[in-house]
Parts: C-alpha cells; structure tokens; sequence
C-alpha cells in the first residue's frame, strides 16, 4: 500500500490557488502596514523607480540572457502545469536560486550606490540635516525590494517547485 503524505491528499490540484492566495495575503499584510503609518509620513518615500528596476527587472533581464526567454517563460509557468517533468523541476529550482541570488546582490549594490551618495554629502552639513531621513529611506529601499521580491516571486515558486518535486520522488 503507497503512502501519501498530507500534501499529496488534499493540495494536490490547488497548488496555484494557494500561490495566488498567499500573494493576496502578503500584498494585504503590505498595505495594512502603509495604511497604519502615521500620516505624518509621505507613502512617496517608499516607492523608487530606479532602485526597483535596479532590484526588481536588472536580475530578471540578467536571467532572461542567462536561460533565455522558453526557460524563463517555463520556470514561471511551473504552477500552472499538471505534473511536469523532474528535469524541468529541477532546472526551475536552479533557476530561482540563481534570481534570489542576483536579486540580493543587486540590491547590495543599490545600498552600496546609496551609502556612498550619503558620505559624499557630509561635506555640506545643513543640506545633509535637511533631507538626512529621506537619504536613509531611499537607502533602505533596495533590501526592502529584495524581500517584497523574495516574498511575492522566489519563495512561492520555490516551495511550489520543491513540492512537486516531492510529488515525484514519492
């Protein structure tokens, strides 16, 4: 008799609803945070365009020339395949650990861009007092990119991948 474990018996089909499910709780969670700050902060401290394409689309364009469009297209697709080979799984699996480890450098190298313009403004001390807060938020931002990516993309498809990899060695 072939023993099932509790992911095989009840969560086998709804594997892309939990993964959309879980998006909606972190992107709920993120804006019940904003919504809670005091109003004192301006919200448009926390968005950054050029750090989130330095954070968010930089290590995605590098995975894009690194695997090429068909494997990046079927790494993401993943959930949404019934049963799809181990080969595939696998390469996947490499696939997200390669982003997660291109999206945490690129956003050292943010922090690092931002660090830097901070000390380069301490020979003018009264314009660095004046906007001293919003020089720390912008370099924090990139770490906190990284996460939210980490949170919505890699952990999600990565639990799903090592999931069905589960799936096939049982």
């Amino acid at each position: 008799m072939k023993k099932t474990n509790f992911f095989q018996k009840h969560l086998k089909g709804k594997i892309s609803l939990l993964y959309f499910l879980s998006i909606l709780l972190i992107f709920g969670y993120f804006h019940a945070t904003i919504i809670v700050m005091p109003s004192e902060i301006n919200i448009f401290w926390f968005t950054d365009i050029p750090t989130l394409m330095a954070v968010g689309i930089m290590p995605l364009s590098v995975m894009y020339l690194l695997y090429g469009i068909s494997n990046t297209s079927n790494a993401f697709s993943l959930p949404l395949k019934k049963d799809p080979p181990k080969e595939i799984l696998i390469e996947a699996l490499w696939f997200f650990k390669l982003y997660n480890k291109f999206v945490w450098l690129s956003s050292l190298m943010v922090f690092i861009i931002d660090i830097v313009v901070i000390l380069s403004k301490l020979d003018d001390l009264p314009l660095l007092a004046s906007n001293y807060n919003k020089l720390l938020v912008l370099a924090i931002l990139s770490p906190l990119y990284a996460v939210l990516i980490n949170l919505f993309i890699i952990f999600p498809y990565t639990i799903i991948i090592k999931k069905q990899l589960m799936h096939h060695t049982a």
